[in-house]
């Protein structure tokens, strides 16, 4: 298993999404709305203890502290080189153990590309958190969301550099 070799990670996408981490509508206005729903319940909790509500700056707090999750989410790859078709095999069905313990399922495959989908509720998945296995002769380019990225890339490195 020595001649199986990772690339480093590499961030995708322009320079301004990586500056607002905004990929789809979809996704702007879940992250609006859990952000809002958020504060309402801050506040309600608030007045239920009759403290005094928070002021509108905390709003502001809670969208920079929920734009964090965006970041989590911004596309990434990084790319396993191998020698042999057992290697191959090896480290495709150990990808995909390891993709199903993370809660995700395959939702299509081909001969080149393999797509799993998180198990989360319909109205809480977005297409910006799928991971794409595309292979080729001598390798597997894992694409998917940074966070996910840098889980497998670990896990694997350990894995197979030991």
């Amino acid at each position: 298993m020595k001649n199986i070799k990772f690339s480093k990670i590499e961030l995708l996408g322009s320079p301004f999404l990586r500056v607002f981490a905004i990929q789809s509508t979809r996704q702007f206005a879940s992250y609006i709305a859990a952000t809002l729903i958020g504060f309402i319940i801050f506040q309600e909790i608030l007045i239920i203890f009759k403290h005094p509500i928070a002021s509108p700056l905390i709003l502001a707090f809670a969208f920079s502290g929920s734009s964090v999750i965006l970041r989590m989410t911004l596309p990434a790859k990084f790319i396993i080189f191998f020698k042999s078709e057992q290697e191959y095999l090896e480290v495709g069905n150990f990808l995909e153990r390891i993709l199903k313990s993370q809660s995700y399922r395959k939702i299509s495959q081909s001969n080149i590309e393999s797509i799993f989908q998180t198990k989360l509720p319909p109205i809480l998945r977005w297409s910006e958190n799928e991971i794409f296995l595309t292979t080729s002769n001598e390798n597997i380019i894992v694409k998917g969301p940074i966070f996910m990225v840098r889980i497998l890339h670990k896990i694997l490195s350990r894995k197979f550099n030991n």
